[in-house]
Order: structure tokens, then sequence, then C-alpha cells
């Protein structure tokens, strides 16, 4: 556990040996969530996408320029295993045929959502619901600027009735110019924010049902007695 042993009072893995989480959606989010779980030490990790690592994905989102070409979902995986002890699982393919196969996926502590698409979100919702097999399900989105979490229990009748209610079609959506889809440090905080529910949840801590963060309009305040 020497890679973990600065933040061990926080998580540790030893804990959790069977703490599962599954990534949906490698991209401005996924990938900084994968990353960000495989240094905190979940020992499971499961990384969907069907998608290749292009060019204009490497300046917002955790890939390199020599990734390009591979696989998203493999990609993710060489990353994490370089830069932790942890093997993650995987699944070069689409959230459909995903959910056909006899993937691990479907037996998994925590679902993220980090896919771009609210048509997306509502397949992945359906499978999901009233699913004893998982317990949290995490949607990240991001707008510009601004992020939102919400975290699901997606057998409890409150939080389903609650989660349903943000669910709209894709073309109420806001859309945004192509430079503006993402910026590095929004990615970096998502997967951040993810992170931290993550580690609440296998704490047994109280979720909140909605995180917000937005970094357009953040506060930065400075005091007077600033620690040494």
């Amino acid at each position: 556990m020497t890679n973990y042993m600065r933040q061990l009072g926080f998580f540790d893995p030893a804990d959790h040996p069977n703490a599962h989480v599954t990534v949906i959606g490698l991209g401005g989010i996924g990938s900084f969530a994968a990353v960000s779980l495989a240094k905190l030490g979940v020992q499971q990790i499961t990384a969907i996408d069907f998608d290749t690592v292009e060019p204009h994905n490497t300046p917002n989102q955790f890939y390199t320029s020599d990734q390009v070409g591979l696989p998203k979902a493999l990609a993710i995986a060489d990353t994490c295993e370089s830069l932790s002890d942890i093997n993650v699982h995987a699944v070069p393919m689409s959230f459909a045929d995903a959910l056909t196969s006899d993937d691990p996926y479907q037996h998994t502590d925590i679902i993220v959502s980090g896919l771009d698409s609210m048509a997306a979100r509502m397949d992945i919702w359906s499978s999901i619901k009233y699913n004893p097999r998982t317990s949290l399900y995490l949607d990240a989105r991001i707008a510009g600027q601004l992020i939102v979490i919400y975290a699901t229990n997606p057998t409890n009748i409150d939080h389903i009735d609650n989660y349903e209610a943000t669910l709209h079609s894709d073309d109420d959506a806001l859309p945004a110019a192509c430079t503006e889809r993402g910026v590095i440090d929004v990615g970096m905080a998502v997967g951040s924010l993810l992170t931290r529910l993550t580690r609440a949840f296998y704490a047994g801590d109280e979720i909140p049902p909605v995180t917000i963060l937005n970094l357009e309009h953040l506060s930065l305040t400075r005091g007077d007695h600033v620690p040494a």
C-alpha cells in the first residue's frame, strides 16, 4: 500500500478490497474520474467507452499525444496502471453493447456517468433503475465551467423521482461552441468531486443529492491570517 500511504487516513484500500466503480464515458469527465479513482486506490475499476483518442482530446482530457488512435478504454487503463497499482478492466465498446454482454460492470457498487448525451444518460438510467446490484449512480454534467453532479440510489423511490425530474431531451440542452466544450481545470475538478463522493460512500458518510461547483463565478477571498 506504499502508493497510498499519504492518504490512508481518508481511504484505506485494504478496508475495501471489493470496492468496484464503473466509469461510463472516458472523455472530459470520465478520463479524470478514472485516473483519480485509481490514485485513490479503488481496487476494481471498469472503464467503458467505444471511442478512440483523437488529437483534439489531448488538451482537455487525460490522454497524451502518444495515445492518439488508441481506444479510450485501453488508453485510460494503461494510464491508470502506470500511475498506480490498479489494473483497470477496459471495455472498448458502447454502453449498449456492454449492457448485453456478461461484463462485470453490471455488478458494481457505483456507476459514474461521464457522457455528454442526455439520451445516453437515459439509457444508463433505464438499465440500473430498481437494480439492487448498484448502490450509487453519479451523473456528472458540465455546462461550460459549471459542474453539477447528481447522486442517486437507484432503488430509492424519492431519489428516483428527484433524479428523473432532471432528465430532458438533448434538444433542450444548451449548445456550446466547439472551443468551449471543455477546459482542463474543469475536467480535473469534476474528477476530484466524483472521487470525493466515492470516498464518502465507502466511508459511510452522507452523500449530497446534488453537488454544484461554478468555476466561472468562483469567489476567491484572501484572509488576513494565512497559515505558515
